[in-house]
C-alpha cells in the first residue's frame, strides 16, 4: 500500500509551505524575519505565537503537516508485520508504532516534551524490532540502509 509515502510526500509539501509562511524570530533570534533552517525548529511552526510575537500563521498549515506525518506513519506501522509474516512477536511493532505516532500527534501541546519523551519510547521500541525483523528475516538491504539512516 502506498499511502504512507503518499503521506509523506504531503507531509513535505505541507511542511515547506508552512516554513513560508511562519512570520519570524527564533529562540536565538526573536528579530529574524521567516524561518530559518538553523535557527528555528518545527515546533516553532505548531506555536500559536510566533517567536517575534505575532500570531504565527503557518500553524494551520503545521498543523495539518503534523497530523498527516502522524497518521502516515501510523499505517506504516500497522502495515510493517506483514513484512515479518505477521509473527507474534512482531506484533509490538505494530502497537508501540501507532501508539507513538498517536502521542506525537500532540507535540503541539503544552505537553510537549513529555510528548516528545513518551512517543520517542515507543518509536524506538518498534525501530529496534524492525531492525531485528529485518535482520532474521534476511532483508540485508534494509536492514543497512535503517541502520546508515539512522546513524
Amino acid at each position: 500500500m502506498l499511502t504512507p509515502l503518499v503521506g509523506l510526500l504531503i507531509f513535505v509539501l505541507l511542511y515547506l509551505i508552512s516554513t513560508l509562511l511562519y512570520p519570524g524570530g527564533s529562540t536565538y533570534d526573536p528579530s529574524t524575519a521567516g524561518f530559518d533552517w538553523l535557527q528555528n525548529y518545527w515546533c516553532d511552526l505548531t506555536c500559536l505565537v510566533a517567536k517575534n510575537g505575532t500570531p504565527n500563521t503557518a500553524r494551520p498549515v503545521a498543523l495539518a503537516a503534523m497530523i498527516t506525518l502522524c497518521s502516515s506513519l501510523a499505517v506504516f506501522w500497522f502495515l510493517l508485520p506483514t513484512l515479518f509474516q505477521n509473527k507474534p512477536q512482531y506484533q509490538v511493532i505494530r502497537y508501540t508504532g501507532i501508539l507513538s505516532m498517536a502521542i506525537a500527534v500532540f507535540m503541539f501541546t503544552g505537553y510537549h516534551d513529555t510528548v516528545i519523551h513518551l512517543g520517542g519510547l515507543l518509536a524506538g521500541v518498534a525501530l529496534v524490532l524492525t531492525f531485528v525483523g529485518l535482520y532474521e528475516h534476511s532483508y540485508y538491504r534494509l536492514f543497512w540502509s535503517g541502520c546508515v539512516a539512522s546513524s
